[in-house]
């Protein structure tokens, strides 16, 4: 992975991280197989976890049923609903929700150790998700292909509970002919965001999730690992 000037997109994801985070990765669809999210697994006191943001199972006005979106497990994609567990854990105002999970291979699951609780942002931080224009249904196996996604970028201080990282959208030309600045494509909401400085090291270090597209043009956010715990918590007590 090499560091990029932040109005540049990198095109492909570095081998990097195609080895180390996509196997930990969760596309998440709507009822119609339009992608609308990423999450990502982890563990905690043995239970699988599925993380992503609160707005990709319950929609941006937080009026759709989380049980209805829909992830691929046991060879075939399947209503939220039909995997969960538990009931979904989730804060609005942080836009963060976890639910219990079963069924996923162990190679797949972040341990706990992976998110970087208690610790600051690091200086590098690096997106990696899936995007929700490039997926596509392929004609011969009829199997979702979501295009994976990683951006990197330097850290932006925003508070303890938030996660900055400097993100200068670069210019686009619409149909109209004029010139808006686009932000990070849709789809990536939920997933992971990394310790750049790890990730080189083919080690997964989780800081934060991504929650937002924008705060400003010059930079994009998400909410610190440190607000996983409780609600993590409350999906293992009785």
């Amino acid at each position: 992975m090499r560091f990029i000037d932040p109005t540049e997109y990198i095109t492909e994801v570095s081998k990097e991280a195609q080895a180390s985070a996509l196997p930990h990765l969760v596309p998440i669809y709507n009822g119609r197989d339009d992608q609308v999210g990423t999450a990502f697994l982890t563990m905690w006191h043995g239970k699988q976890l599925l993380v992503t943001a609160a707005h990709c199972l319950f929609g941006a006005t937080f009026t759709e049923k989380a049980e209805d979106k829909q992830i691929f497990a046991d060879g075939a994609l399947k209503p939220l609903g039909q995997v969960t567990r538990s009931e979904v854990a989730f804060t609005k105002e942080m836009d963060v929700a976890i639910a219990h999970v079963d069924g996923f291979e162990p190679r797949r699951v972040l341990p706990y150790t992976a998110l970087q609780i208690g610790l600051p942002a690091p200086e590098r931080v690096s997106i990696v998700g899936y995007l929700a224009r490039d997926f596509h249904r392929s004609g011969a196996d009829t199997i979702l292909r979501p295009k994976p996604f990683c951006y990197s970028g330097t850290k932006v201080e925003l508070g303890p509970q938030l996660v900055g990282v400097r993100y200068n959208k670069r210019a686009v030309t619409t149909k109209n002919g004029q010139l808006e600045l686009a932000p990070i494509p849709r789809g990536v909401s939920g997933a992971p965001m990394l310790n750049t400085a790890a990730l080189l090291l083919n080690q997964v270090r989780v800081c934060g999730v991504f929650t937002d597209e924008r705060m400003s043009d010059a930079h994009v956010f998400g909410t610190h690992a440190d607000v996983l715990p409780p609600l993590m918590q409350t999906l293992i007590e009785p």
